[in-house]
């Protein structure tokens, strides 16, 4: 994710003794990054307060095998997901699952969450993989091979011929890699 994981990671910098190890799997990890398409326009001036929540387009738009926005729309069908409507498609929670994602979306400027994180992990010491895809629409990975050489010895690194969604892209490749770091003594 965007904004979640950048939290998550701010947790395991702030407790490292709560994790042992930490997965990431193509999350901004710079202050270069900006939001994608989907989510930044709950930052513009006027759209942004009446903006949809378009997270199926985030999966459409960022995989490696460019899901058509007509694939992403079939996913959010409810025959598919054991009869329940996504929270953003509920006519009964829908306005509430809008104004929760706009509010994780402005409550911070990217930059200033991106520059938080990487401070962050100055000097982080526990074990760090980074899985990425390498075909990610959304994020760079000039900026994934120096924040890994900037951050020392801890970061390890494998590439996947992936898009942004690795776990999603090639889920028994991105299973494999990341049992492979958490069962590893280190």
């Amino acid at each position: 994710g965007f904004i979640t994981s950048q939290y998550a990671m701010l947790l395991a910098a702030k407790r490292p003794e709560l994790f042992a190890r930490v997965l990431l799997m193509n999350t901004p990890l710079m202050p270069g990054h900006s939001l994608p398409g989907p989510l930044n326009t709950f930052t513009l001036p006027f759209v942004g307060k009446r903006a949809a929540a378009a997270a199926d387009m985030l999966a459409a738009n960022g995989n490696f095998y460019g899901m058509g926005y007509s694939d992403a729309q079939a996913v959010q069908e409810p025959s598919l997901r054991g009869g329940q409507e996504a929270p953003y498609e509920n006519p009964d929670t829908k306005e509430d699952a809008r104004v929760a994602l706009m509010t994780t979306v402005t409550s911070q400027p990217m930059k200033d969450l991106l520059t938080t994180v990487d401070r962050a992990y100055e000097g982080f010491k526990n074990p760090v993989l980074v899985l990425w895809g390498d075909s990610d629409k959304y994020l760079n990975s000039k900026t994934f091979y120096d924040w890994c050489i900037e951050k020392g010895t801890n970061v390890k690194f494998k590439v996947l011929q992936t898009g942004h969604m690795p776990q999603e892209d090639y889920a028994g490749e991105a299973a494999s890699r990341a049992m492979e770091f958490f069962e590893k003594e280190f």
